[in-house]
């Protein structure tokens, strides 16, 4: 199947898919925004454009990375703790100290 045979197919289904969205808000349904063709120097490709379905006003708590094998792959410190669920946790106290030594300053 072309991609200008999934385009018209797109097209044939658009009124009766637009009515269904309209009537069913909560379909799992993708939402297409648009049907494009871009052209350049003689060759043309068909864009389709669907809104995201992950969008969410409630807040992300974990992420997970889909892509497949790690190998090869290095992520620095500092976008490590940008991206990870929850802070890194706070340094552990110093031991306590014994007698007079806890009111001397450390050496």
């Amino acid at each position: 199947m072309s991609a200008y045979d999934q385009a018209d197919f797109m097209l044939e289904i658009l009124f009766p898919y637009f009515e269904h969205v309209l009537l069913q808000p909560h379909t799992l349904l993708p939402r297409y925004c648009g049907l494009y063709v871009v052209s350049e120097k003689g060759r043309e490709v068909i864009l389709s454009v669907e809104a995201n379905a992950f969008s969410s006003l409630c807040p992300i708590h974990e992420r997970y990375d889909l892509k497949g094998s790690v190998v090869g792959r290095v992520t620095r410190e500092a976008d490590r703790a940008r991206d990870s669920a929850s802070p890194p946790p706070p340094p552990p106290p110093p031991p306590p100290r014994a007698g007079r030594e806890r009111f001397l300053r450390p050496p």
